[in-house]
């Protein structure tokens, strides 16, 4: 598999992967709030309403699905990915992206990627500046991460 497409299929996996958190958390708030809330003011339209979130379940299902299978391909060949946060002397953030990855099964040699952007503090993730607030630097382990989304933890490294 050719990294272009790795990282494309990380990317896709990883918002996938956001879909499926927030999913969750719709059909949660419609079966406590807008279901009863419906119910009440016009049952017809709940009803409606149900039948409409069914169908869209099924498809978020296939889809959260397709992103578990695709994350379990990604990580034969993805190793690790961490990304590493810390403050610059002009008061911006560097984030130092570290990717390890084989390009073949075959192959045992493994590739480290590094890449680097530098970012203001609004542009950080919330838990890395609550990190930085309280004095403390932040490493992010990506595929840790999107292992516990996916619920199916595949490779410890």
């Amino acid at each position: 598999m050719e990294p272009i497409s790795l990282v494309l299929l990380g990317l896709g996996v990883v918002l996938t992967g956001a879909l499926v958190v927030v999913w969750d958390k719709i059909i949660e708030w419609a079966q406590d709030a807008l279901f009863p809330w419906l119910d009440v003011i016009a049952p017809w339209l709940g009803q409606l309403a149900r039948t409409a979130l069914v169908a869209v379940n099924r498809v978020v299902g296939a889809v959260r699905k397709a992103a578990i299978e695709g994350w379990r391909e990604l990580r034969r060949y993805l190793l690790k990915v961490t990304e590493q946060f810390e403050r610059t002397a002009s008061g911006r953030y560097l984030v130092r992206i570290i990717s390890w990855l084989r390009r073949s099964l075959e192959e045992q040699t493994v590739q480290k990627r590094t890449e680097e952007q530098t970012v203001a503090f609004d542009d950080l993730p919330a838990d890395v500046q609550d990190a930085f607030l309280h004095g403390r630097s932040s490493e992010v382990d990506v595929s840790a991460t999107q292992d516990g989304q996916t619920g199916r933890p595949e490779l410890a490294w």
